[in-house]
């Protein structure tokens, strides 16, 4: 798969997007209800296990499909992705967009690839919960920027952008939920060059700094 665009290998339905060639790629599909934990005993009857030879930097897309017969008593609106990267802890990736209609539920900045599910997580489940800023991408970029901001509560989020000599050029305040948040930056009226995003969340106590490219 070399940088796949909403690929669905075999129609196994699992839709995968990604700028990156993830190699040969093993994909496997179960129909055993997972046990995630804390709370949430069950998963809609359906998994996958993608394998691929690149799981580095990827930042991908991934949307999981289901049927109606495999949503296991679960609210389908409630639906969240999750994965699991020991074979023992489970994660909550949220989600990017959903439709119960036409049985989806899609997360991007997925980096690496693991095992994945769906259950009714709410966003106040936290599994082995750290704060942290997950992905940002693209990078380099062109205009906007992405970032997937994990906070172990419901915090306000500021990032300051510095341009290479240190400048602030640049101020944005967001309010992120407890568990996986997505926030985009406009970044269009900055000249190209390297910048750096310095990120304060859980009410301060967290702090990230990332270099990012513009073109």
């Amino acid at each position: 798969m070399n940088a796949p665009s909403a690929a669905n290998p075999c129609n196994l339905g699992v839709v995968i997007t990604s700028m990156q060639n993830l190699g040969n790629v093993i994909i496997k599909r179960g129909h055993r209800s997972q046990s995630i934990g804390f709370g949430i005993d069950a998963s809609v009857f359906r998994y996958y296990d993608i394998l691929p030879a690149n799981n580095t930097n990827i930042n991908a897309i991934l949307r999981f499909n289901y049927f109606n017969a495999e949503v296991n008593g679960l609210n389908e609106n409630s639906l969240q992705l999750f994965s699991n990267m020991n074979n023992t802890n489970w994660s909550n990736l949220g989600f990017t967009s959903k439709d119960a209609t036409v049985n989806f539920v899609e997360s991007s900045g997925i980096n690496p690839f693991s095992r994945f599910t769906l259950s009714a997580g709410k966003s106040s489940v936290i599994v082995n919960c750290t704060n942290d800023a997950s992905a940002v991408w693209p990078n380099p970029f062109h205009e906007k920027l992405f970032i997937n901001i994990v906070s172990c509560n419901e915090s306000q989020l500021q990032v300051k952008v510095f341009d290479s000599k240190g400048a602030l050029v640049m101020i944005q305040n967001e309010r992120v939920s407890q568990g996986n948040s997505q926030v985009s930056l406009n970044m269009r009226s900055l000249a190209k060059g390297i910048y750096e995003l310095s990120l304060y969340w859980n009410n301060g106590k967290t702090k990230k700094t990332i270099q990012v490219i513009k073109q």
